[in-house]
């Protein structure tokens, strides 16, 4: 809550304190202002809370509803690969920070194809199948594929619009 801002700005705190004492008159105003500041911020915090648990959990929806629902005679939107892989983003994407302005992290291509979880998942094909499937995740809106300077640099993010898609 709000002694949680006090304490992160425990130098500001302090010094707006000080401020009022030293007044004649009490004015308190700078307390208040700093406390305000305090609030707006925790509001804004909690409400990045919210909306990332529950874009992550309607994010799991859809990914459930994809890899149940049918492209074609023999295929799935998702496959169960796919849909695994996902499953490991969104476990590995989760933000540090529950109350932080992004929903989730982004991960380098190098960490994902080093992860112990795809070298499992992938060893019976090649590297070319897997990063077809994150080109095929990047084209159906479940994931940023994003390579800036090459493959090498490539980093991988969830896209929550995903949600509005299926």
């Amino acid at each position: 809550g709000l002694s949680n801002y006090f304490y992160r700005n425990g130098d500001e705190y302090k010094m707006r304190l000080q401020e009022c004492r030293k007044t004649q008159s009490l004015d308190v105003s700078p307390f208040v202002d700093f406390a305000l500041r305090g609030f707006a911020a925790e509001l804004g915090g909690i409400n990045n809370f919210i909306k990332t648990r529950l874009n992550r959990l309607v994010y799991r929806d859809t990914m459930v509803k994809a890899y149940n629902r049918r492209a074609g005679k023999r295929r799935r939107v998702l496959n169960h690969r796919e849909y695994n892989l996902l499953t490991f983003l969104l476990d590995e994407t989760e933000p540090d920070d529950p109350f932080a302005e992004r929903p989730s992290k982004q991960i380098s291509l190098a960490d994902l194809m080093a992860s112990p979880y795809v070298r499992s998942a992938y060893r019976s094909v090649t590297p070319r199948t897997f990063r077809r499937e994150l080109i095929r995740l990047a084209d159906l809106g479940f994931i940023r594929y994003s390579s800036p300077e090459g493959d090498d640099q490539a980093i991988i993010e969830l896209n929550l619009a995903a949600i509005a898609r299926y």
